[in-house]
């Protein structure tokens, strides 16, 4: 983790990782990443092994959740708020465009059917036709 962790849409940044309890199934880790991807701590812990049972994001931007319940808001301090202004006029800040997938390789095309075999006609009669009814007058 502290090194970068590759992934399908590139390497990871390195993280801080800190174990805060071991259990015999089970473990608590503080992960602190400097960048945010979808699923990225998942997809990170898949790679090493590792299934995710639960995921809490204390902390973003600066802004720390400490006992705040699920559900729940706070007002943001004023210094919270210089600090959010402050993150969103750095150039880095922009958002950086997602690197362009490697082109899928067209599907095969699919066979085409045969043609079913067209239904047998009923043998022809044989004698005279019947005569048409005639009209009542």
């Amino acid at each position: 983790i502290e090194r970068g962790i590759p992934l399908d849409d590139g390497p990871t940044a390195p993280s801080k990782a800190r174990i805060i309890s071991r259990g015999e199934r089970s473990s608590v880790i503080e992960i602190t990443v400097k960048e945010g991807r979808n699923r990225m701590i998942r997809r990170m812990m898949a790679y090493l092994g590792h299934h995710v049972m639960d995921l809490r994001r204390q902390t973003f931007a600066g802004i720390d959740l400490g006992q705040l319940r699920l559900g729940k808001t706070r007002a943001l301090t004023a210094a919270e708020v210089a600090g959010l202004r402050k993150l969103a006029e750095k150039p880095e800040a922009k958002l950086k465009p997602k690197p362009e997938p490697e082109p899928k390789p067209k599907p095969k095309p699919k066979p085409k059917p045969k043609p079913k075999p067209k239904p047998k006609r009923k043998p022809k009669r044989k004698g005279k036709p019947k005569p048409k009814p005639k009209p009542k007058a």
